[in-house]
């Protein structure tokens, strides 16, 4: 009984062989070039795909293109179980009309993909607290609340007795933390944002998302920064 095995090329040039638009050299010669020299852009992309979450990602490829969709393959890992991720479709909408339209639309999907997504603001749980406390610390440190100040003192008065500290005092800290805290967070993603060279609107992006989230936001950005650090020590 007789195996055979294909290339990454060969079945590259497989899935696009029945294509009008992109041919199957072009498509190889794509996947190669995007796959050496922009891996942090094919990275981008499987992470969108498969969400912001605790799994791991590895060995994302982009294996072929046509004038519908473009295919990645990537290993994806929680805890100690792995799993090959082969064939994931990513549609073109609208279809390409013309080979020549690959460049531009892979250079959309790189900015789209390496910036943050406004819908997490309001779909990630932990986003939502985040935000959530900033906007209720904010509320307490802006104003006095005698009321609330007394029940605190008398549920936690022996803490309050020793730090010598009001609960509003307390808010007004937590709150002085919380905004410098975030931005120096910021200012660190805008000094990864630079070293990537993403475009001064992705920048602000990230910027923004930060300020509002913190690490939430953060994690995200030093994740795609490492993959880009990790490809230009490769080359």
């Amino acid at each position: 009984m007789s195996t055979s095995t294909t290339t990454p090329d060969e079945q590259a040039a497989a899935a696009t062989a029945s294509d009008p638009i992109v041919s199957p050299p072009v498509s190889v010669r794509v996947c190669k070039h995007m796959n050496d020299d922009h891996a942090v852009s094919v990275y981008g992309m499987a992470r969108d795909h498969e969400g912001w979450n605790n799994t791991k990602i590895s060995n994302a490829k982009l294996k072929s293109i046509t004038s519908t969709h473009y295919t990645l393959s990537y290993v994806t890992c929680s805890g100690d179980v792995c799993t090959m991720q082969g064939d994931v479709t990513i549609p073109f909408d609208p279809p390409l009309k013309d080979a020549k339209e690959i460049k531009s639309r892979l250079i959309a999907e790189h900015h789209r993909v390496l910036s943050p997504q406004f819908k997490t603001l309001i779909t990630d749980p932990v986003c939502i607290v985040i935000i959530g406390l900033s906007i209720l610390l904010g509320i307490l440190r802006s104003y006095q609340y005698p009321d609330l100040n007394y029940s605190v003192a008398s549920l936690f008065g022996p803490i309050t007795d020793v730090v010598g500290l009001s609960f509003d005092l307390y808010m007004r800290f937590c709150w002085a933390f919380l905004i410098v805290a975030h931005s120096l967070e910021a200012c660190y993603a805008v000094y990864l944002c630079k070293k990537m060279k993403l475009r001064h609107r992705t920048v602000a992006s990230w910027w923004l998302f930060v300020i509002l989230t913190g690490y939430a936001h953060t994690s995200r950005i030093m994740e795609l920064a490492r993959v880009d650090a990790k490809e230009k020590k490769n080359h």
